[in-house]
């Protein structure tokens, strides 16, 4: 995760380009980095904008040159960022949802809606600044499942490798909220949850 870098942000609506494209290098997934539109997504990693790049707007050469590359970012068509909402189960978006625990709020549709609202904010336009940092707080949230969800796993099977019989129904009914509990979801973007609401709002 990236969190060497504090944004302060107050107002939005005051901040120039600089700013939100800071936040959306912290947001955008690595699918959509290289992104030319809404349906282009890059799903071969080895093809993927890498961190350094991305981050530092540099490369290495195949001498080992560091070598300078413009901004891959672009603020003015914050939406084709968004992943396209899809029913086929081998689409990235049920990629992210078949990740994703049934009871929290989807982080993926977190994600298209601050992509949402980030493109309004960028005219200049603060109706949305409640929304906006409530569906951030879901995309940390979901950031920081996907770092520690499941270390306890081993551990916790190896307690628990079998029920007392007059447990056994109990523990069937638990399965499926178990199950639930234990999935892992996909990370989006850089983003974890380190948002203070005070004077301002900040990201790290």
């Amino acid at each position: 995760m990236r969190g060497s870098n504090n944004l302060f942000i107050q107002p939005l609506q005051t901040q120039d380009s600089l700013l939100l494209s800071e936040i959306l290098s912290l947001l955008i997934i690595d699918e959509k980095r290289g992104a030319k539109d809404i349906n282009d997504i890059e799903l071969d990693r080895e093809k993927q904008i890498p961190d350094y790049t991305w981050f530092h707007h540099k490369s290495i050469d195949t001498h080992g040159n560091i070598i300078d590359k413009e901004p891959n970012i672009s603020i003015n068509n914050i939406l084709k960022y968004q992943i396209p909402k899809s029913d086929d189960k081998n689409s990235l978006y049920q990629q992210f949802m078949a990740l994703e625990r049934d009871d929290d709020e989807s982080a993926i549709d977190a994600y298209n809606e601050v992509l949402e609202i980030l493109k309004i904010l960028s005219i200049n336009t603060d109706e949305k600044t409640r929304q906006f940092i409530k569906a951030l707080n879901t995309i940390g949230e979901n950031n920081i499942k996907a770092l520690y969800v499941g270390i306890n796993d081993k551990e916790n099977t190896n307690n628990n490798n079998q029920a007392p019989a007059l447990l056994a129904g109990a523990t069937t009914e638990n399965n499926n909220e178990d199950e639930n509990k234990k999935k892992r979801p996909k990370f989006i973007g850089r983003l974890a949850t380190t948002i203070i609401i005070e004077d301002g709002l900040w990201l790290g």
